[in-house]
């Protein structure tokens, strides 16, 4: 006796493989755009932490001294009578919106930190 043994549902088989192989290339091809997107990301979060880093040294080093040095000043000079209210205030002012200014780098900086520890996966 021989026996022959022959699928009857080869077809459905096949167009099955064939539909899970396409899904693995859509699957493959989404993952690495994904992949491209978040390099891109991390890239720019990179160079944004860079640039408040900078800021920031530029502040700490000049800014906020002579920040310091105009509100001594404005002090002393209103003291001693040499400039009225006004004077002071301006000079106050100048040394809140400098303050004010290193802040609101200080803030962006802490949050480029953030999404870095993001996109690298840290919590």
């Amino acid at each position: 006796m021989v026996g022959v043994a022959f699928p009857l549902w080869a077809k459905p088989q096949l167009a099955r493989i064939k539909a899970n192989e396409a899904n693995k290339n859509a699957a493959q091809a989404s993952f690495e755009l994904y992949q491209k997107n978040l390099q891109g990301q991390y890239e720019q979060v990179f160079q944004e932490y860079q640039k408040f880093k900078n800021s920031i040294e530029y502040y700490e080093k000049n800014a906020l001294p002579t920040a310091d040095i105009i509100s001594q000043n404005a002090l002393k000079n209103y003291q001693s009578g040499n400039i009225g209210y006004i004077e002071f205030s301006q000079g106050l002012n100048r040394v809140l919106v400098i303050q004010n200014n290193y802040l609101t780098i200080l803030s962006q900086y802490n949050q480029s930190i953030i999404n870095i520890e993001f996109l690298i996966g840290n919590k």
